[in-house]
């Protein structure tokens, strides 16, 4: 399906956000949740649900990467420390890899020290990094804000052309 203009639906007494496909069906926002502890993935899947949201789970980087070219998600949700990748590896290469650089990526660790935060943004190049344990008030507003913000646009090389 092809995702189409961002438009705000009433469902029942909510209001969800969500695109239309070019065949005018409502679609949720779709996020994945990548973290090797089952229950966390679990009520992390079972509290965006209640927003309104697709959840989509992976229990390590590898699986993670995989289903991100599979369903092109809206947000990526990464444990840091996993078997296979850490969080901060799959970051990066959702973030170096041209057709999934625009994708969301935040980190969501119980490693919050200042270096694992400066890590997060400088080699995972992550848009935000939530600790653990969840405080769920900030990590539904960093959702919302990241799944409604506008793609950064790529550093133009080059010479800036001059106005004539």
């Amino acid at each position: 399906m092809v995702r189409g203009k961002t438009n705000i639906v009433k469902q029942g007494y909510k209001y969800s956000q969500g695109q239309y496909n070019t065949r005018g069906s409502f679609m949720k926002k779709r996020i994945i949740v990548c973290d090797d502890e089952k229950d966390i993935r679990s009520l992390l899947k079972w509290f965006f649900q209640s927003k309104d949201y697709d959840v989509i789970e992976a229990e390590n980087g590898l699986q993670c990467l995989a289903k991100i070219k599979e369903e092109k998600p809206d947000l990526v949700l990464l444990d840091i420390m996993m078997p296979d990748l850490d969080g901060w590896e799959v970051s990066r290469r959702i973030k170096e890899d041209t057709s999934l650089q625009d994708i969301p990526v935040s980190m969501l660790s119980v490693r919050s020290s200042p270096d694992d935060i400066r890590r997060s943004m400088d080699y995972g190049r992550a848009d935000q990094h939530v600790e653990k344990p969840i405080d769920f008030y900030k990590l539904n507003q960093t959702v919302k804000d990241l799944t409604t913000r506008k793609p950064r646009k790529p550093a133009r090389l080059g010479p800036t052309p001059k106005n004539t």
